[in-house]
């Protein structure tokens, strides 16, 4: 997990090739039929000298016991849909897919105007997740500063999550962060989504 930035992640066994992926964010790799004994090696690299210069550090957590790791375990597709009404001006629905796990999990939804065109210019769908940590950070510094929260609460298992946003200003645009935290764990986030408020009725 890269703390900004992408990298190149390649792992072998031996002399053979398992995994070669570039990674920007949470990535999760699985190694079937491991055997005792073998040495499986990770080798992790910058894409290039400019994205040296943005990756802080790099979080790598290995575990032969799924049980021990303290990530959720996020679905393939990260992405936060927006559900279209287009009568509805102060208030949106968006929809994404809850996280695998036997136990429950906390989701939390954020809200933030974008305010200047800066914002907009700056804007990257893949959040820093090393600064989504532990669900207990300072408004200061966690969840990429999108901390206008709308609520939290225990999503059900293996079903598309939906939420309604309410109280939301006509024509304004707006970025929804969705985290999601594991009981004694880590808080992860799904992808940022970018979206305009309809007009009320106004030309």
């Amino acid at each position: 997990m890269p703390c900004d930035g992408v990298v190149y992640v390649e792992i072998r066994c031996r002399k053979t090739l398992l995994i070669n992926k570039r990674v920007f964010g949470y990535e999760k790799f699985i190694l079937n039929n491991t055997k005792i004994g073998e040495r499986y090696v990770l080798k992790v690299e910058s894409v290039s000298v400019d994205e040296t210069q943005r990756i802080r550090s790099i979080e790598v957590m290995a575990t032969v016991r799924p049980t021990m790791i303290q990530m959720p375990d996020m679905p393939s597709d990260l992405s936060i849909q927006q559900y279209v009404e287009p009568d509805d001006c102060q208030s949106v629905k968006i929809g994404w897919l809850s996280a695998n796990s036997l136990t429950d999990l906390k989701y939390c939804v954020y809200v933030q105007e974008n305010s200047n065109s800066l914002e907009s210019l700056d804007f990257s769908v893949k959040p820093d997740q090393c600064k989504v940590r532990y669900g207990k950070s300072k408004r200061s510094d966690a969840s990429n500063n999108y901390r206008t929260k709308t609520r939290c609460y225990i999503g059900e298992k293996g079903i598309v999550l939906v939420e309604k946003i309410l109280k939301l200003k006509p024509l304004t645009t707006y970025t929804i962060q969705v985290t999601v935290t594991k009981p004694r764990g880590r808080t992860l986030s799904y992808d940022l989504l970018k979206l305009d408020t309809n007009s009320c009725g106004l030309n």
